[in-house]
């Protein structure tokens, strides 16, 4: 396939895979509280700064864990599907991929915004990005495991508060989306994320993605399963989007600073 090792965004895109592939792979961490803490000592500036630096800088730990190890796996899936020229798990990995970019680059948004240990508004913006890294990480639409959430205690402090439930609703993506697309790095996020999903739900993308030409008939259409057109289509249509969401994600994660000071070491 030399329309494949011919492509530059291909060939960048396995070299940022190998070069995640080549960092650490394991972390053993003890999770923070699902529950956010900062308004319970608010009262307390010793502990509230401690509270800021220890489990905001873990929660941001995790977020730069995740985020980088699920791009890995989604560049994996990516390169797999190149490997058994299958279209959908290039269209799949790419559309996921730039969800988790839109997640990353908001939630990193909300911690710049509120970054700084002066005392102005303190409690307030340790809160906002305390209670957005938790969307962002245990967030989620799943009622069956909402339910369960909330017949578990969040805090060995006190009782959950229906707050700590209403923060575990994860945002809505388009919201996220919409946001990236109004910054510099992305404009045409939305328009890249619309296309990828016509192929990846029943409709129309995805069933007009397995017709070809007949070869028995220019009068004729063929549904195929055999024929590489599918998988040139696929590939045509992710690859910039794949490797540029994944470049973002990566670059975004690996330039946060601590926004309340450097937390003692989380991860072993």
């Amino acid at each position: 396939m030399d329309f494949i090792s011919d492509n530059n965004d291909f060939n960048k895109l396995e070299k940022l895979y190998y070069h995640l592939k080549s960092q650490r792979q394991d972390y053993d961490f003890q999770l923070p509280s699902m529950a956010s803490h900062a308004e319970d000592y608010s009262n307390d500036s010793t502990r509230l700064q401690n509270y800021a630096r220890q489990v905001v800088g873990a929660r941001m730990l995790m977020l730069t864990a995740f985020g980088i190890m699920n791009t890995q796996r989604l560049l994996q899936e990516y390169l797999t599907g190149v490997k058994d020229t299958s279209p959908f798990p290039l269209l799949h990995s790419t559309r996921a991929q730039l969800e988790l970019l839109a997640v990353v680059f908001d939630v990193s948004l909300i911690i710049k915004d509120n970054a700084g240990t002066h005392s102005d508004r303190l409690v307030e913006r340790i809160t906002t990005v305390d209670e957005s890294l938790i969307k962002s990480t245990f967030g989620t639409r799943n009622e069956i495991l909402k339910g369960a959430m909330k017949s578990e205690r969040f805090s060995k402090l006190r009782e959950n508060k229906e707050k700590d439930i209403e923060i575990l609703e994860a945002k809505n993506i388009l919201t996220r989306l919409t946001k990236l697309s109004k910054s510099e790095i992305y404009k045409d996020c939305l328009l890249d994320y619309e296309r990828l999903s016509e192929y990846c739900h029943p409709n129309y993308g995805m069933n007009m993605l397995h017709i070809v030409r007949s070869n028995i008939s220019e009068k004729l259409l063929c549904f195929s399963l055999t024929s590489s057109e599918p998988f040139k289509m696929a590939f045509t249509t992710s690859i910039s989007t794949m490797l540029k969401a994944a470049t973002l994600t990566n670059q975004i994660l690996n330039s946060l600073d601590w926004p309340f000071g450097e937390p003692i070491k989380s991860f072993n």
